[in-house]
């Protein structure tokens, strides 16, 4: 423990989130039918198992990997990817403007955003507010990791917003950002054009930034 920095102390001393305990629990004794069939059934991470037969053989029609690929690209993702993946969006969003490479990053899974967008728009000590009951995680990447305190909101309405703005702004709670789940998690709540755009609207007129996670947006769209 000494030698590791404070920073790694104090998080290593704070309770894990009951998600992250169930997932670590689960991965050292995970069931299966035949191997282990005693072991744990993980109800507690979504995980897309339904698709495999379109997955797999997609991964396995591939072309092979070529010497240039191994070598640095572009850090936010290749281009012919990031191409790719505007297209995708565009054409499932039905977005009235076309969705392009130079407005897309990838990353290597939602965590991952998550520190670099906290990281990019927070500093250390800085608050965001987010919808309650929320994906627990979040408070990992964005305050364990990156220093970011939470504010919670038990609604998601202008008026509640700026109730809990005002409240943490007296206390001294500023430099903001919200983060908001779509659909959200764990309720599955979605929430349509006009709750949407008046959320942005605050965030506007005060200048924070607004972190919209639509991780299982395309699930609501299938």
């Amino acid at each position: 423990m000494e030698f590791l920095s404070e920073r790694s102390q104090l998080n290593l001393k704070k309770e894990q989130p009951v998600l992250l305990q169930g997932f670590n629990q689960c991965i050292s004794n995970l069931y299966h039918p035949e191997n282990n069939p005693e072991g744990i059934i993980n109800l507690g991470t979504a995980e897309n198992l339904v698709n495999d037969d379109l997955i797999i053989p997609k991964l396995e029609s591939l072309d092979k990997i070529t010497p240039p690929e191994t070598k640095y690209l572009p850090v936010n993702g290749i281009v012919k990817f990031r191409e790719k993946i505007g297209e995708f969006l565009t054409n499932k969003a039905k977005s009235d403007v076309a969705i392009t490479s130079s407005e897309i990053t990838i990353t290597n899974g939602g965590s991952a955003a998550f520190c670099v967008l906290a990281y990019l728009t927070g500093d250390h000590g800085d608050y965001f507010m987010t919808l309650r009951p929320y994906y627990q995680m979040i408070n990992v990447y964005m305050g364990n990791y990156m220093g970011l305190k939470p504010v919670f909101c038990d609604e998601l309405t202008v008026e509640t917003l700026l109730k809990e703005y005002k409240k943490a702004t007296q206390q001294g709670k500023e430099n903001y950002k919200h983060c908001l789940g779509q659909p959200s998690q764990p309720t599955g709540e979605i929430f349509n054009k006009d709750k949407v755009l008046d959320i942005l609207n605050f965030a506007k007129e005060r200048y924070l930034h607004v972190i919209i996670d639509e991780v299982l947006f395309f699930k609501c769209l299938w």
